[in-house]
């Protein structure tokens, strides 16, 4: 434990100073991060963030040490926590290829606003090594993402007569042992002539012969068109 710290641990006026200060502080350090990344919420989202659910908890201890009025200093630091996963929400974003992005700097906000609730009731000892956690599992991620192996997914397009023919494709697939996933399937004219175009994601095995199974896809009778749009990371 921080003694040296133990006389700013109410909300006298250097008190509500230094924990300010401390919110601000380590909220700056992680918005920083996701701002050098170009991240939606940066600097100034985190320090607000922090600085807010600092004031918000730094509110409910006065009402119960300054006052004498009853009070449950836990239940506006509950309420942040909520609010603040409404704000992390808005981060979140669901790519047009169905990646979702947004989720550590969501999570970073949500984890920013405790340190900011934990700089206002004074535990300075937590907010320091949160704070410090955030960063190292923020800055680490791209390190350890490179350790982690994962099979590819292609976004594929198969063009086809008729919506049968997409099973005997999926029979192939499965041959295969391919995942599928977000399958679509829209009608469409080429030429004047209706067709049915199905765009799926499929994770193929690394060990598999990729171009093999589009082969074989397009040798499926009905099957038109055979195309590989992108491989999603």
């Amino acid at each position: 434990m921080l003694h040296f710290l133990d006389p700013f641990r109410g909300v006298d006026t250097l008190s509500v100073i230094i924990k300010l200060f401390t919110a601000v502080l380590i909220g700056a350090a992680v918005g920083l991060e996701r701002s050098h990344k170009n991240k939606p919420a940066g600097v100034r989202t985190h320090m607000l963030v922090a600085t807010g659910a600092a004031i918000a908890s730094m509110t409910g201890l006065f009402i119960q040490l300054a006052t004498d009025m009853p009070s449950d200093i836990t239940r506006i630091s509950a309420a942040v926590i909520s609010g603040l996963s409404f704000l992390g929400v808005g981060t979140i974003v669901v790519t047009k290829s169905y990646n979702v992005k947004g989720l550590t700097t969501a999570a970073g906000l949500w984890a920013s606003g405790i340190v900011g609730i934990a700089a206002g009731l004074g535990f300075y000892e937590g907010a320091f090594l949160a704070g410090a956690l955030i960063l190292f599992s923020e800055l680490s991620a791209g390190f350890f993402r490179g350790l982690i192996t994962h099979e590819p997914v292609y976004n594929v397009e198969v063009l086809t007569r008729d919506k049968d023919t997409m099973a005997k494709v999926m029979r192939v697939l499965k041959d295969h042992h391919v995942s599928i996933s977000n399958l679509k399937m829209i009608f469409t004219e080429v030429d004047g002539e209706p067709y049915y175009l199905s765009q799926v994601h499929l994770k193929i095995r690394s060990d598999s012969d990729k171009e093999k199974i589009y082969s074989q896809i397009a040798s499926v009778e009905g099957v038109e068109q055979v195309l590989e749009i992108e491989q999603i990371k």
